[in-house]
C-alpha cells in the first residue's frame, strides 16, 4: 500500500495545555462520597507486562448489581520500587500520581519530577506508555460520562490550585482520586505558573515534532466551554509533568509494532483511526480512513455512493479521493414521477422525506404509523420522544409520559397522576368514570353492584358498567361518561308542551331526579367519547353505541333538546309553529341550532316532534 503523508511527523515536540474554565463552580461536580459508593479491597496480583506488582481497590455504585464505576489500586515500579496510586476507568489504567522515576535529564524539585519532551516519551515503565492526546481526551470524556461535564474540575486536586483575584475557587473535587496537581512547569531553569497549571506531555507529534502536553490553567467560565487548550512548545525547553498509561486495553497492548511489514495498515480504537508509517502509529488521514472502510477511489467505484459513520460519501469519476455527496447525489431524483416519492430516506445521520423535494423528515413522516392499533406507544426520533396520540405522533404531556404506554397488557390497569385517577382502555389512558369511581373497574364479565338504588351489571368485554332504571312501565338502560350518569335511551314520549325546553329543565319529561342536559353535557360528551372511545379523533354516533352503550344509534335521532328560554310559537293557518333551542348531532361534531318544536298541531300548545330527549343525572 502506497504511503500518504502524514498528519504527524518526527520533525519536533508539541506541549498540550487543558485551560480551566468554570472554576469554582461545583455545581456539576460531584465525588464517589455524594455517588453512594464505597471501597472494596481486592487481592495483589501481577501485571503481566512486567514483574512490577499491584494491588486494587474496587469502587462500587450504589447497586451491587451495576459495574463499578472506577477501580483505584497501587502500582510498584521495579526499577527504583516506587509505589503509585492507580484508577481504572472505562478499561483504561491510569497512574494517579505523577512520575517520579529519576532519570540525568530530569528535574527533581523536592521530589516533584519534571522531564524534557524527549525523555517523556521512553520514561515509563514496561507495561505502561505516555497517554497520547486522543487518550487524554478519551479520559475527559469517560470522567464526564461517569460524574458530569466538567470533567477536569473533576480530577483536580481538592487544595493547591490559587483562586481568581482571591474570590473564585479554583480547587477541584478529584472524584476519582486522579490528583490533578498545579505543580506547573520548568521553563529553560525557571519555574512558572505553580498554583496555576497542571501540564503533562503526551506521545502525539505534530508537523514540528514537538510531542503534545496537557495542562489545565487558571481560568473563569463565561462560555460554558470545559475543553483542554492545546499548545505547541519546545521539548528541551520546556520540561513537564508525566502521567503513564497502562498499555492493556488501548493501541499500544492491542496492535503489533509498527514495521515494513505492516506499513499501511489501519487500525480503531475507540472511533480514532490509526495507520502504520515510517515513523510509527500515526493517526490516519481521512482519506486513509475512507479508502481503507469503502475500498479504493478508482474507475472501479466511479460514481458511486458509499455510507460511512452516517456521512454519504461519492468517488466522482476521474477523482481519486471519497468527497462527501450531495443530498442529491446520495438520495436520487424527488419527484412524483419516481420511486423515492413520499418516502424516507437518510442523508449525514438525518432522515429526509421526498415530497417533490428532498426535506428534514417530521416525526409522523418518518416514525411508523400512528393509529388505533399502537395509540398511546412512544418512540424516539432525533433524541426526542414522542406518543401516539389521537393518530398523530407529538411531544407527550407530563401526565402521559407518568402514565406510559397503555396496552392489551396493561388493560384495566389504574394509575394516579396527581390528584386524578385514569384506568387503560382500548389503548386509551381515560379519567375514571363516576360509577368506576364509586364501583371499581369492570374487568369480570356478569359482576353485579348497586348505585344510587339502581342495579348495574359488569360488560367484560368493554369494561363497562351497564345500569337499568325503571319508571312507571318504561325501563331505561343507565351509562356514565366521565362524570355523568346518562340514560342509555330517548325518554319514551312524543307530545310535548311549551314547557319541553324552558327553565324546568325538562323535568316533566325526564325520570325523578333526572334533568335534560345542557349544550355545554352534550359538547363535553361528544368529546370526552372521540378522546376515549378509541377509535381515534373523529367522533362517530358508533362510537357511542360500542364503547359507552349510549345507544344513539338505536334512534337515529339527530336534534335533541336542550335547557332554553327561547321557545316560542305563532300561528301559522291552521297549525301553530313552535321553535326551541336543541343541539344537533352530526359526524364529529355538536352544535346549537333552531329546532322545529312542532310538525303539526295534534291541540293548541301540544305538538309532534322528531326531535328528542334524553336525560342525566348529575353528582
Amino acid at each position: 500500500m502506497t504511503t500518504l503523508s502524514k498528519k504527524f511527523s518526527v520533525f519536533g515536540f508539541v506541549l498540550l495545555f487543558a485551560f480551566l474554565t468554570a472554576c469554582g463552580d461545583d455545581d456539576s461536580a460531584s465525588s464517589p462520597e455524594q455517588e453512594g459508593e464505597e471501597l472494596v479491597e481486592q487481592s495483589s496480583e501481577s501485571s503481566n507486562a512486567s514483574s512490577s506488582s499491584s494491588t486494587e481497590n474496587k469502587v462500587e455504585s450504589s447497586s451491587s448489581e451495576k459495574a463499578p464505576k472506577f477501580v483505584t489500586g497501587i502500582f510498584t515500579d521495579d526499577r527504583d520500587g516506587q509505589k503509585y496510586q492507580t484508577v481504572t476507568v472505562n478499561k483504561y489504567t491510569w497512574m494517579a500520581e505523577n512520575l517520579r522515576y529519576k532519570t540525568t535529564d530530569a528535574i527533581d524539585s523536592m521530589g516533584v519530577f519534571y522531564y524534557d519532551g524527549n525523555e517523556a516519551m521512553e520514561v515509563c515503565p514496561n507495561g505502561w506508555h505516555l497517554p497520547s492526546e486522543e487518550e487524554w481526551n478519551d479520559l475527559l470524556s469517560d470522567v464526564a460520562s461517569l460524574f458530569g461535564d466538567d470533567a477536569i474540575k473533576l480530577l483536580k486536586s481538592v487544595k493547591g490550585w490559587d483562586a481568581v483575584e482571591d474570590t473564585i475557587d479554583c480547587n477541584g473535587v478529584d472524584s476519582i482520586g486522579f490528583n490533578m496537581e498545579a505543580l506547573g512547569y520548568v521553563v529553560v531553569e525557571s519555574y512558572d505558573e505553580v498554583g496555576e497549571t497542571a501540564a503533562f506531555w503526551t506521545s502525539t507529534l505534530t508537523k514540528r515534532g514537538y510531542p503534545m502536553a496537557n495542562r489545565a490553567h487558571i481560568g473563569v467560565d463565561f462560555s460554558g466551554s470545559r475543553k483542554p487548550f492545546f499548545s505547541a512548545m519546545n521539548a528541551n525547553d520546556f520540561h513537564l509533568n508525566v502521567r503513564c498509561l497502562k498499555d492493556d486495553n488501548t493501541m499500544k497492548g492491542s496492535v503489533d509494532e509498527c514495521t515494513e511489514k505492516n506499513l499501511g495498515d489501519i487500525y480503531s480504537i475507540r472511533d480514532h483511526y490509526y495507520v502504520c508509517d515510517t515513523s510509527g502509529w500515526e493517526l490516519a488521514y481521512r482519506d486513509e480512513i475512507l479508502n481503507s472502510e469503502l475500498g479504493a477511489c478508482d474507475s472501479a467505484k466511479a460514481e458511486k455512493v458509499e455510507v460511512f459513520r452516517d456521512t454519504a460519501f461519492i468517488c466522482h469519476s476521474g477523482d481519486t479521493e471519497w468527497d462527501v455527496a450531495t443530498i442529491f447525489e446520495a438520495l436520487g431524483r424527488c419527484d412524483s414521477d419516481n420511486e423515492n416519492y413520499k418516502t424516507v430516506k437518510m442523508y449525514q445521520g438525518i432522515p429526509y422525506y421526498c415530497d417533490y423535494r428532498w426535506n428534514p423528515a417530521t416525526a409522523n413522516q418518518y416514525l411508523p404509523k400512528c393509529d388505533s392499533t399502537n395509540n398511546t406507544a412512544f418512540e424516539k426520533f432525533r433524541d426526542t420522544l414522542y406518543i401516539c396520540d389521537a393518530e398523530r405522533w407529538k411531544i407527550p404531556t407530563e401526565t402521559q409520559t407518568t402514565l406510559g404506554t397503555c396496552d392489551k397488557k396493561r388493560r384495566g390497569e389504574s394509575v394516579a397522576v396527581g390528584d386524578s385517577q385514569f384506568v387503560c382502555m382500548n389503548r386509551f389512558w381515560r379519567p375514571l368514570s363516576i360509577l368506576e369511581q364509586n364501583l371499581g373497574i369492570c374487568t369480570k364479565d356478569g359482576e353485579k353492584k348497586s348505585y344510587k338504588k339502581m342495579n348495574f351489571v359488569c360488560d367484560g368485554s368493554r369494561n363497562l358498567w351497564q345500569g337499568t332504571l325503571k319508571e312507571e312501565s318504561k325501563t331505561y338502560g343507565v351509562v356514565a361518561v366521565d362524570t355523568l350518569l346518562w340514560l342509555a335511551n330517548n325518554v319514551t314520549k312524543t307530545h310535548w308542551s311549551s314547557s319541553i325546553s324552558d327553565e324546568s329543565n325538562g323535568v316533566a319529561y325526564c325520570p325523578e331526579g333526572w334533568i335534560m342536559p345542557s349544550y355545554e353535557e352534550w359538547n363535553n360528551m361528544l368529546s370526552y367519547v372521540s378522546q376515549y372511545g378509541g377509535f381515534g379523533a373523529e367522533f362517530t354516533i358508533d362510537t357511542t353505541a360500542a364503547i359507552y352503550g349510549l345507544n344513539m344509534v338505536e334512534e337515529r335521532q339527530v336534534d335533541y333538546w336542550v335547557p332554553s328560554k327561547k321557545y316560542s310559537c305563532s300561528d301559522s293557518y291552521d297549525e301553530v309553529i313552535c321553535r326551541a333551542d336543541a343541539v344537533e348531532i352530526s359526524e364529529g361534531s355538536a352544535r346549537m341550532s333552531m329546532a322545529w318544536a312542532c310538525e303539526y298541531t295534534a291541540s293548541a300548545g301540544v305538538c309532534t316532534s322528531t326531535s328528542a330527549i334524553r336525560c342525566v343525572l348529575r353528582p
